[in-house]
């Protein structure tokens, strides 16, 4: 063989060797973007933080994302799942979202369902489910990192505790509710409190100045909270206006009213009407 041909048939190999190398890169996902170019997501709506009122419990979540250097599968994400895909479009709609604190987001997949690696492949925002509430208990998602409480406009509020390890919350409480029986609120006028500033964790606080209660005496009534005490008040009057009784209040039982013995009432000479013998 001359040295014409065999440089000939050395091209022809290398050539159909890099066709082959070639067909082998067309052939793998179509999903990674081609070179080192990074995938980058981006939730565009809703907002970070944004919050949704439920209806009959849960909520209905638009979302749209946008794709930089990525035109393959994205897969929907809520609270770290994937529920769905994305469309064409990059849009998703969460159903039946109930109340309470989570995430939404979206991430580029392979074909075989593997994600995208890299860290912009994965984009993801905190969004809150609110429902009405009259008080804290209403409130509770069932999510161990989020502080659940009933505002004043009737509506939960959410928030997160920062640290929190979902499997090894270490918060004592959530809300005051989950303080009841862990603490001695000794007396009327203090409560059981959720110290959430300060790692979650139950204490005993006065209850309001001025909130009526109750002292534990029956011969006191109007009685107050100032400053952690129930004071005040005025004693209780016993008279049942009839002269044939002997009025007077036990700090247990309250009024008292015993007939007199040996007395005119007892032998029944007293007309009790006219108080006279």
């Amino acid at each position: 063989m001359s040295n014409t041909s065999r440089e000939l048939t050395l091209f022809l190999r290398s050539a159909a060797c890099m066709a082959a190398v070639l067909a082998l890169v067309a052939c793998s996902d179509s999903a990674t973007a081609p070179g080192a170019r990074t995938v980058v997501l981006q939730i565009t709506s809703p907002n970070d933080g944004e919050e949704f009122e439920a209806v009959g419990g849960v909520a209905t979540i638009s979302m749209r994302v946008s794709a930089t250097n990525f035109s393959g599968r994205m897969e929907a994400l809520l609270d770290g799942e994937a529920v769905g895909n994305l469309d064409d479009a990059g849009a998703y709609t969460f159903t039946g979202v109930p109340t309470g604190l989570h995430a939404i987001g979206a991430r580029a997949v392979n074909g075989d369902g593997t994600p995208i690696a890299g860290d912009g492949a994965e984009a993801v925002i905190s969004i809150a489910v609110v429902g009405t509430c009259e008080r804290d208990e209403d409130c509770d998602d069932g999510n161990a990192c989020s502080l659940d409480t009933c505002g004043s406009g009737g509506l939960c509020q959410y928030s997160s505790i920062q640290n929190c390890d979902p499997l090894n919350p270490g918060a004592e409480c959530k809300n005051d509710s989950d303080c009841e029986g862990k603490v001695d609120a000794e007396g009327p006028c203090k409560a059981p409190f959720c110290d959430t500033e300060n790692g979650s964790i139950c204490i005993v606080v006065p209850t309001p100045d001025g909130g009526s209660c109750d002292d534990g005496d029956a011969c006191t009534e109007n009685t107050s909270c100032s400053e952690g005490d129930c004071i005040g008040g005025s004693e209780v009057v016993c008279d049942d206006d009839n002269p044939c009784t002997q009025d007077s209040c036990d700090s247990l039982e309250g009024c008292q009213f015993v007939t007199q013995k040996d007395t005119p009432c007892d032998l029944g000479l007293v007309d009790r009407r006219e108080n006279v013998a």
